[in-house]
């Protein structure tokens, strides 16, 4: 398997969690090898989401720069 994109819209701290969490589960059970979050909220707590991520998902967990170009 491939990579695993993922994102949210939402900016509720505990939503957030949730759903960045059930993203890791999920990547997790599709067996992909990396999971890349993309469309987060912009409240600045990006190495938070990565680290909820990573307690479910146990392979790279990646967030792309704003306004570069990344290829899946």
């Amino acid at each position: 398997m491939g990579k695993c994109k993922s994102g949210i819209l939402r900016s509720d701290t505990s939503v957030t969690v949730l759903m960045i969490a059930g993203q890791g589960m999920i990547a997790g059970q599709a067996n992909v090898k990396q999971l890349v979050l993309v469309h987060l909220p912009g409240d600045g707590k990006l190495e938070f989401m990565r680290d909820e991520a990573s307690r479910a998902f146990h392979g790279p967990v990646d967030i792309p720069e704003p306004l570069r170009m990344n290829t899946l």
